[in-house]
C-alpha cells in the first residue's frame, strides 16, 4: 500500500507570477490553481507525524527541482534514510517525485535514484552494490561457487535460485538467488562472539518473523567464446547485491562485502588449482 500526495508547487502566488516572468514563452495550459491552496509546506508535516494507517510507501510529486533539498533535509533530520527520487520527463514538461518508508523494504537503485550530477548529494544511499569478479576460466560454473560460498554462511537461507539465462545471442548469461538471514554469523567478530559466548551452533532462520537481511544476488557478463581468438582465455562477470529487506544498512554492506570477497577467494584458488 501507499499513500500519495501532490501538494502545490508554490509556496505563493506571487512565486507562481515570478515563475511564469522568467519563462522565455507563454504557459501551454491555463492556471487553475486555488489561490487559498497555494501556500504548503511540501507536504513536511507528514513526514514528521506519518499517519498511523498502514501505508509501506508515501509518495510526493514536486513541480521544481530545488523542492527537493527540502524534504530531503527533513526526511535525514527525522533519520529516515530509506527514501527514492525519480523524474517524469513528458514533452517540455519535466516532474519530480520523492518517496520514503517507514518500514524495511528496499528499492533497487534502478528506480529510487537518478543520474542528475547535481542531485547526487541528496540522492538516498546505494541498495545496489556491484563487484567484479575477474579471470574466470573457460567451463567454470560462477553460480555453482556462489552457492557454496552461501552454503559455508550459517545461518543464511536461498530463498530462491533461478538457473543461468540467456540475454541475447551474445555470450552475456545471468542468475539470481534471493537469500535471508536473521543476523549477521559471517563477520570475524560475530564468530568471536559465537565461540566466546558458547552461541548455538545454528540459527533457525525459519522461526524468525523478521529476518535482518533478505538480499538478491545477480551474477551476469561475459563467458569465454571458443570463436574469438582476439580474447584472453578467460573473462569476467559482475556479482550485483540488490538489498530487498532490511533495517541494518551496515549489516547489509558487510554481507556484500563478505561474498564478494570469498567469491573471488574461491574463483582465484579453483583457477590456480586448474594451472596446477
Amino acid at each position: 500500500m501507499f499513500s500519495m500526495c501532490n501538494p502545490p508547487f508554490y509556496s505563493s502566488k506571487e512565486e507562481v507570477l515570478r515563475s511564469a516572468e522568467a519563462k522565455e514563452y507563454g504557459p501551454n495550459s491555463v492556471d487553475t490553481s486555488y489561490p487559498r491552496g497555494l501556500p504548503n509546506s511540501l507536504g513536511l508535516d507528514g513526514i514528521r507525524e506519518p499517519s498511523n494507517e498502514n501505508k509501506i510507501w508515501y509518495t510526493s510529486m514536486l513541480g521544481k527541482m530545488s523542492s527537493l533539498s527540502g524534504i530531503v533535509t527533513t526526511l535525514r533530520e527525522c533519520k529516515i534514510e530509506n527514501y527514492a527520487i525519480t523524474e517524469f520527463v513528458q514533452g517540455q514538461t519535466r516532474r519530480w517525485a520523492i518517496a520514503w518508508s517507514f518500514t524495511n523494504a528496499r528499492l533497487p537503485d534502478v528506480i529510487g535514484r537518478i543520474p542528475t550530477p547535481s542531485l547526487q548529494h541528496i540522492m538516498p544511499p546505494r541498495n545496489s552494490l556491484r563487484q567484479p569478479i575477474p579471470n574466470i576460466q573457460p567451463g567454470q560454473d560462477v553460480s555453482e561457487t556462489l552457492i557454496d560460498v552461501l552454503n559455508s554462511i550459517e545461518g543464511l537461507k536461498i530463498l530462491e535460485k533461478n538457473p543461468p539465462q540467456q540475454r541475447s545471442s551474445s555470450d552475456a548469461q545471468i542468475v539470481h538467488f534471493v537469500v535471508e538471514a536473521a543476523k549477521n554469523t559471517w563477520s570475524r567478530s560475530a564468530r568471536r562472539k559465537k565461540v566466546n559466548t558458547e552461541e548455538k551452533s545454528h540459527v533457525d532462520i525459519a522461526a524468525t518473523e523478521d529476518p535482518g537481511l533478505t538480499c538478491r544476488l545477480r551474477i551476469s557478463g561475459e563467458v569465454e567464446s571458443a570463436q574469438s581468438s582476439r580474447r584472453s582465455s578467460t573473462a569476467g562477470c559482475m556479482l550485483q547485491i540488490d538489498w530487498i529487506r532490511g533495517k541494518d544498512r551496515g549489516l547489509y554492506e558487510s554481507f556484500v562485502s563478505h561474498v564478494g570477497r570469498k567469491l573471488q577467494v574461491s574463483m582465484k584458488s579453483l583457477n590456480d588449482g586448474m594451472e596446477t
